[in-house]
């Protein structure tokens, strides 16, 4: 069987392998000039291949569509995944965060094991800079007027973050013609804009909050934060965003809050204050008994007035709040919501109007949060369509 994929991300990629430890005849085309940009992006900052969790709880990270997400994981489980990585030589740990990492090996390198590996099979082809202007039932049409025939078609042509890796989400127009519904596109795992003080903006640019609880609501999430011009980037309002898009969305006042002294509860913050001296700033006392930093102190005094934050320190520290604007741009998030309505796929994700075409990855209506969530769903979506 002939088996043509569209888009070199790492769904496909993965769909390539495993198809061909099948026999099947598989021909990858790239509209960039080579495979796995994201992939390669996402190795910048220390490549997060997948969470370490049961699969029950990683499953729940998948919001509304959870229950799809378990079935998945029952097929091609985060184990699965560690078990496939070795069989190619990459070694992986798991983090204090129970996040799994490569063990020595950089993202570059596994893809090009990667593609080792798929190109070593010949029945395998890869074309880049072929980019898709054309669907028809039994074809499909590239930029440069070749047309494809084939058994099996599968898209994996993300969503619409990062365009200059590729994932710019323009695709969505050549399904409109069998309408097929699709999602408008949103920014997902993105950073928020916050109006700071030109002082604090510029004092601060760039600095970490480390070791707080980032909450809203009934969530809270432990991690750091990164300190922008334009607001905070960090894992722990990644994992909010979501909650927070949809509160902006309906033009609701946005607040998180601050935990600076996670391990520390009020009542013993207040024991540790009946022992200020009077002559004592308030700074240096707040340095030298609770080790808050330079950051943390001005952070407290950002959104408050002077007698809020004389008289109200303790309650500060355990919930400083921090009012949010709006969103990055989507070109700026890691991911992104939107893409086609999974009301659209089988459970094998075939597209039910289109008879032996198929979708996976981030062009699919799905939300996740980072943390190794976004690569495993990837994985574990190509895994179930290798079955085809």
């Amino acid at each position: 069987m002939k088996v043509v994929l569209v888009g070199g991300g790492p769904a496909n990629l993965f769909l390539a392998t495993k198809l061909l430890e099948s026999n099947h005849t598989v021909e990858l085309y790239e509209k960039t000039t080579g495979v796995g940009k994201k992939f390669l992006v996402a190795g910048k900052s220390g490549l997060n291949i997948t969470h370490s969790e049961s699969i029950e709880l990683m499953s729940e990270k998948y919001f509304d569509k959870k229950n799809l997400f378990l079935s998945l994981f029952k097929d091609f489980s985060n184990l699965d995944l560690i078990s496939w990585l070795e069989s190619i030589g990459v070694k992986t740990f798991r983090g204090s965060s129970k996040r799994v990492f490569p063990e020595t090996i950089k993202a570059s390198e596994i893809l090009i094991l990667w593609l080792e590996n798929l190109k070593s099979h010949s029945n395998f082809k890869l074309l880049t800079k072929h980019e898709l202007t054309n669907i028809e039932i039994n074809h499909i049409e590239f930029n440069n007027s070749v047309e494809v025939k084939f058994d099996k078609v599968v898209y994996a042509l993300g969503g619409s973050s990062w365009a200059r890796t590729g994932s710019d989400g323009s695709w969505t127009k050549l399904f409109e013609k069998f309408d097929i519904k699709t999602i408008l596109f949103k920014p997902m795992n993105c950073g928020f804009n916050i109006d700071w003080s030109e002082n604090f903006k510029i004092t601060f640019d760039r600095s970490f909050l480390k070791n707080i609880n980032l909450s809203m609501d009934y969530e809270s999430i432990r991690g750091e934060l990164m300190i922008t011009p334009y607001g905070i980037e960090g894992t722990p309002i990644y994992s909010l965003s979501r909650e927070i898009r949809s509160k902006l969305e309906m033009n609701e006042n946005v607040y998180v809050y601050i935990d600076l002294k996670p391990d520390l509860n009020q009542d013993e913050i207040n024991l540790k204050f009946k022992n200020k001296k009077s002559k004592e700033s308030m700074s240096n006392f707040l340095r030298k008994s609770l080790s808050l930093d330079k950051l943390s102190i001005a952070l407290l005094k950002e959104f408050t007035t002077k007698d809020k934050y004389s008289n109200s320190i303790v309650q500060l520290i355990k919930k400083c709040p921090i009012r949010i604007n709006s969103t990055r741009d989507i070109e700026q998030a890691i991911s992104t919501s939107g893409g086609i309505c999974m009301d659209e796929i089988d459970d094998n994700f075939m597209l039910k109007k289109l008879h032996n075409h198929y979708a996976i990855g981030e062009m699919l209506d799905w939300d996740t949060i980072t943390g190794g969530y976004l690569l495993q769903a990837c994985f574990s979506m190509a895994y179930r369509v290798s079955k085809l």
